[in-house]
């Protein structure tokens, strides 16, 4: 587990919006990551660099409950590493 993440409940726009005041914020969402193996991660990426801000669940569903109202999943394309489900947008 990567301790200098920090492990929140659900994104909110406000939250987002604090550690990356510019630019189209993107939550990518994996599947049993190397950094947290067994568990559903949502991530907050800005540009191509992960941030700090995960949200951690043990199904999809779970995990879903943490995206914010304003973002719509993206399905994975065939191109995406294995252990990525989906991005929200």
């Amino acid at each position: 587990m990567r301790t200098e993440d920090q492990v929140i409940r659900q994104f909110d726009m406000r939250l987002i919006r604090a550690v990356m005041p510019q630019g189209a914020p993107v939550i990518m969402v994996y599947q049993d990551p190397v950094d947290y193996p067994g568990m559903v991660v949502a991530r907050l990426y800005n540009g191509k660099n992960g941030t700090h801000l995960v949200a951690l669940a043990e199904t999809l569903e779970e995990i879903r409950e943490a995206k914010p109202e304003q973002m719509q999943i993206v399905k994975r394309i065939k191109h995406d590493p294995a252990q990525i489900v989906e991005a929200w947008l």
